[in-house]
């Protein structure tokens, strides 16, 4: 009986061991795709990495620009304004016309307003106000009949505004009572 069980068992055994080399070759095929998956994810990720660092260089590259001409345009209004001041001076150069000197100068004013304006600049209204320490700057205090302490009463200097912050403080005159 012995002798039947031995083929048995040889069968057994190479049917066992065809199956593990069946197992063994359907994880090196997992293995083989797992690692070209891999391969190819890596590749994707280096291409990915590459494309990341240009885009830091190029954001760096276009804030510079933005920095560095972003007042582009009010450079090419402001032009304006100064042709309009050489026309006025050239104008005024052998001539004795005194108020169309001053209405062309007034001119030239209102129009530097407008750009500034345009570009979100706007001034300060400090005169009959109350004195407001983040918008004025008191440079003097002045005895003033009628008016109530702590008005401004002359400005020495325009203050103005970029859109809502303060580009620069109004240098004002503040009424006092008379001692």
């Amino acid at each position: 009986m012995k002798d039947k069980e031995t083929p048995k068992v040889q069968e057994t055994s190479q049917e066992a061991l065809k199956t593990e080399n069946i197992v063994l070759e359907e994880y090196k095929k997992k293995q083989e795709e797992a690692q070209k998956e891999a391969k190819e994810n890596y590749n994707k990720w280096l291409y990915l990495y590459a494309d990341f660092e240009n885009y830091k260089k190029r954001i760096v590259k276009e804030k510079a620009d933005l920095i560095k001409y972003g007042n582009e345009v009010l450079a090419r209004e402001l032009l304006e304004v100064m042709d309009s001041l050489e026309k006025a001076l050239s104008h005024a150069t052998g001539s004795n016309d005194l108020k169309g000197f001053e209405d062309g100068i007034r001119l030239t004013l209102k129009q530097f307003g407008t750009v500034l304006a345009k570009f979100g600049i706007s001034s300060i209204e400090s005169m009959g106000k109350k004195f407001d320490p983040h918008f004025h700057e008191a440079v003097l205090e002045k005895e003033k009949e009628n008016v109530e302490t702590g008005t401004v009463i002359e400005e020495h200097q325009k203050g103005y505004l970029y859109h809502d912050r303060l580009l620069r403080v109004a240098k004002v005159v503040v009424a006092k009572k008379k001692a």
